[in-house]
């Protein structure tokens, strides 16, 4: 959410962004590659993007090492390095998200 925070949630290791151990500490983060959307918590893989043009609705599998269930996220860009994620099941929820150059 704080650009200054980012470099006490993500450090580079072996030339690849990672988070730190205590990034959920600073309200973690998440590192997207490819079709891999990676959190403090949990790990996704994005099974299918829908781009309406304002807003991207996808659907994940993710797995919080316990179980694997498909969740669907709106994501928004909301300023120039900013986006917001929102999720409506199992509760309503948006959080913004701050990029991070590294």
């Amino acid at each position: 959410m704080d650009a200054s925070a980012c470099n006490q949630i993500f450090t580079k290791e072996n030339n690849k962004l990672a988070f730190k151990r205590d990034a959920d500490l600073h309200a973690g983060g998440l590192i997207v590659q490819g079709k891999q959307i990676t959190g403090t918590f949990q790990k996704c893989t994005i099974k299918s993007l829908h781009d309406d043009g304002q807003n991207v609705r996808l659907i994940a599998a993710c797995s919080d090492g316990i179980a694997i269930s498909d969740v669907t996220f709106d994501v928004k860009l909301s300023g120039e390095n900013t986006i917001t994620l929102s999720s409506k099941e199992p509760v309503s929820v948006e959080t913004p998200y701050v990029r991070c150059s590294m």
